[in-house]
């Protein structure tokens, strides 16, 4: 077996498994998540795919249609695309976890940013 899939199988088994034990809703649009139809089946969603990727901060669960949707987009982009205005969905309606994760990003980048003297 390669390393590949025995990494994927360490994600499964220590995140995935205990995240959607207590995840029903999608974090972005709040469907609930299920099984059919596949747009509403649960996928585990990284919120900056740039990782990391083994961390419960940048972890939950979202259904298919926003995972597809949201792709490789930055967050913030994606949060301000036709695809969430066209579903209601605003910063103010997604789930308190995303919330917090745009708050401490946008905390770290500003102290980033201090220590480059932008």
């Amino acid at each position: 077996m390669s390393g590949r899939s025995d990494g994927a199988k360490i994600i499964a088994v220590s995140i995935y498994f205990p995240t959607r034990a207590t995840d029903k809703h999608c974090v972005y649009c709040g469907v609930e998540l299920k099984k059919s139809p596949r747009r509403d089946s649960p996928t585990i969603e990284h919120f900056n795919n740039d990782g990391p990727f083994d961390k419960l901060f940048n972890i939950d669960m979202c259904c298919w249609g926003c995972n597809s949707s949201k792709g490789v987009k930055n967050l913030l982009e994606w949060l301000d695309s036709p695809y969430f205005k066209r579903k209601g969905i605003s910063q103010r309606t997604v789930a308190e976890v995303v919330r917090e994760y745009l708050r401490t990003a946008a905390t770290l980048a500003i102290s980033k940013n201090s220590e480059l003297g932008v």
